[in-house]
């Protein structure tokens, strides 16, 4: 049997995103997986395609995926199929798992899918072309609390350019960071660096389970979103950089505010 590994996208994670490609590839498998530490996955999702296609989804942890050798092995004897959420090469780790397999003498197929990075700009009126360098915020915690983020956005405004910022998809105390808490992160990086980027009047994007059928997109200024209930994660935030105007409208009708 010819050795073959697939990796697979889910999309943004609406039981009914999924592409034809990759449903076919799902039903097709020999041995499935499912990663999503670096993009969750909705358990109603993951339930749904399981249903559909009749297949069973083994799940991988980090260590399963970065260090053992059990995609590979399954790999080696037929079908292996990684599913993972949003687009699978949005994620270094696996290009990486290419890379290796490759080295194996395995031959490799990807099925790509949308993600939060190619529907976050459209969803909020702006120009893809204007966004700069993603951010990615991570909780604090105990002698942790780096302002790398901070100063990437501050780039960026420099420059005119958007920033998008993925939050953390780490579990703390039994919850995922909300834009709520991204906001209390930058702010406590604000009094830290005293640049004045991130301040009352800063005005930011709020988007919330973008893709599903209760996707929320609101934009304002920081001192009228603080505290607003945005629903249950997944969240992210855009700091806009210089609008054009064609964004300025765009913003203004396709957002809530």
């Amino acid at each position: 049997m010819k050795s073959m590994l697939t990796l697979v996208g889910l999309g943004l994670g609406h039981p009914k995103g999924l592409t034809l490609e990759t449903e076919e590839a799902i039903m097709e498998a020999d041995s499935l997986f499912l990663e999503t530490y670096t993009s969750p996955v909705p358990e109603p999702t993951i339930d749904a395609i399981q249903k559909r296609t009749g297949k069973r989804f083994t799940l991988l942890d980090r260590k399963a995926v970065e260090e053992s050798n059990t995609i590979f092995e399954a790999a080696k004897t037929g079908k292996a199929v990684v599913a993972v959420g949003g687009d699978p090469l949005m994620a270094t780790t696996h290009q990486e798992l290419l890379i290796r397999a490759r080295d194996m003498g395995i031959e490799t197929r990807v099925v790509h899918a949308p993600s939060i990075i190619s529907a976050v700009a459209g969803a909020a009126g702006l120009q893809h072309y204007k966004f700069a360098r993603i951010v990615s915020l991570p909780w604090p915690k105990p002698n942790f609390f780096p302002t790398s983020p901070y100063d990437n956005i501050k780039a960026n405004l420099e420059r005119g350019d958007h920033t998008l910022l993925l939050l953390d998809t780490e579990e703390v105390d039994g919850r995922m960071m909300t834009a709520n808490d991204a906001i209390d992160i930058l702010e406590g990086m604000e009094e830290q660096k005293g640049n004045g980027i991130i301040d009352p009047d800063q005005l930011v994007v709020v988007l919330a389970r973008v893709g599903h059928d209760d996707q929320l997109v609101v934009s304002g200024p920081i001192k009228t979103l603080k505290g607003k209930d945005f629903g249950p994660p997944l969240h992210c935030l855009i700091i806009p950089g210089k609008l054009h105007f064609m964004e300025e409208e765009a913003m203004d009708k396709l957002t809530e505010h």
